[in-house]
């Protein structure tokens, strides 16, 4: 790979990352303040690892005029779409959960703190919320009654051993009721981990129980991670590069052609983020054609010169996986880039060398270089994410070789433009 390709790569890291600690995600929301009032508008919505202390908050997403809330100025906030959050006063358990960090004993260790809530779900039965600060914490609450942390310890027992105490089982099972219970459910209580997937598909089962489920996260899908499908089709060109010794191939300069490009696959991003960072899973055919043309140099032994053809014609299957970033995620649009590794199935329909001597006496080869069948090469991709159906995007393999000679090898450059439909 030559020194300005890692140069690019390094550019456009750093510009990536710069961007991505700069930049305001504005999603649309509400926040509801004390005296129960709604102020509907923009929230800056950082899909944020551990629960805000404060929030961003914009009437108009083109103004420059900022609001911030915390637990004291409002009830509850909400970006639509994405998360809700409550204010609550609870009381949290502190004991760590770190293994370096644990501590003997189960005695209690709580204080009081006044947070946001994210709400996970909701029902005629109970509610679930999620707190996370130094670590996970998860509380229900009933009816009109007060959150209550599920408790979990990790600590260490007489023995000098690991252990913990799963009380926010017999906890569930208390709400649930000891009667009745279905087969389904009580099973689902006894092997709940203590993590968001787990506990809320038991809360949601306690409520459709005896009733039903207002809200849930993520309930257009039981997975955290989201499968958009995509089609595409695009073109563009494709250039060869020789670099090495050979006594023909060196004296001939070469030139590639437009390139076709048809694909299928799919993004893989988490349900509740900004789909900012995403994986995309591709299946591309792009077909190319390559020549190469010289002459050889007249010698002491030889005085005449010999004129050099060379003819390739390059068919390619090729999957790849690419890492993304949306550097810029507006509400309209959203730009984004990143890199891929793609392995190339080829075939060659032409593969033709071709000699011409004087008096025009030529000589054809096949087959005079043998092209691998299987190769790998590695691109970088900048696009546009224009509405929830279209994507327009920009594509450079830049580095690859489909030759596996010790001496020299041939570099295809495809350069090509996409434009993908994703089915939603």
């Amino acid at each position: 790979m030559k020194p300005l390709t890692f140069q690019m790569i390094a550019l456009l890291t750093g510009f990536i990352a710069i961007s991505a600690f700069g930049q305001n995600n504005n999603k649309k929301g509400y926040v509801v303040e004390n005296n129960g009032d709604t102020l509907r508008g923009w929230i800056n919505y950082k899909n944020w690892r551990k629960n805000p202390q404060q929030i961003l908050f914009k009437k108009d997403s083109l103004t420059d005029n900022v609001a911030k809330f915390g637990p004291d100025d409002i009830i509850c906030f909400e970006i639509t779409g994405f998360d809700k959050y409550i204010k609550a006063i609870v009381e949290k358990d502190i004991r760590p959960v770190d293994q370096n960090q644990l501590v003997e004993g189960t005695e209690n260790m709580t204080i009081t703190d006044t947070v946001f809530l994210r709400q996970i779900v909701s029902g005629s039965t109970i509610d679930l919320y999620e707190l996370i600060d130094t670590k996970p914490h998860y509380f229900i609450k009933e009816a009109a009654g007060p959150f209550k942390e599920l408790s979990y310890k990790v600590f260490i027992n007489e023995r000098s051993n690991i252990a913990n105490q799963k009380n926010y089982i017999n906890q569930l099972r208390a709400v649930a009721g000891n009667k009745e219970m279905p087969s389904s459910l009580e099973t689902k209580i006894n092997t709940a981990g203590y993590k968001e997937q787990d506990l809320k598909e038991v809360v949601a089962a306690i409520n459709k129980l005896n009733g039903s489920v207002y809200y849930s996260t993520g309930s257009t899908s039981g997975s955290r991670i989201k499968a958009a499908l995509f089609a595409g089709i695009g073109g563009g060109y494709s250039s060869l590069r020789f670099k090495g010794e050979q006594f023909y191939m060196e004296k001939m300069s070469y030139s590639g052609g437009f390139s076709p490009y048809f694909s299928v696959g799919m993004d893989l991003v988490e349900q509740r983020n900004l789909q900012a960072l995403f994986i995309r899973i591709e299946l591309s055919y792009y077909s190319t054609s390559y020549t190469g043309e010289g002459a050889t140099a007249s010698n002491l032994t030889d005085t005449s010169n010999v004129i050099l053809k060379y003819q390739l014609k390059q068919q390619n299957i090729s999957p790849s996986l690419s890492v993304l970033y949306s550097f810029i995620n507006k509400e309209s649009y959203k730009i984004y880039a990143g890199a891929g590794v793609a392995y190339n199935f080829s075939s060659y329909s032409e593969n033709k060398f071709t000699t011409i001597k004087p008096g025009n006496k030529s000589k054809e080869l096949e087959n005079y270089i043998v092209p691998s069948k299987h190769w790998v090469s590695m691109n970088a991709t900048l696009g546009m994410r224009i509405t929830k159906h279209w994507d327009a995007a920009v594509k450079a393999d830049l580095y690859g070789s489909f030759t596996n000679y010790p001496t020299f090898s041939l570099n295809p450059n495809t350069y090509t433009a996409q434009l993908r439909w994703f089915f939603l």
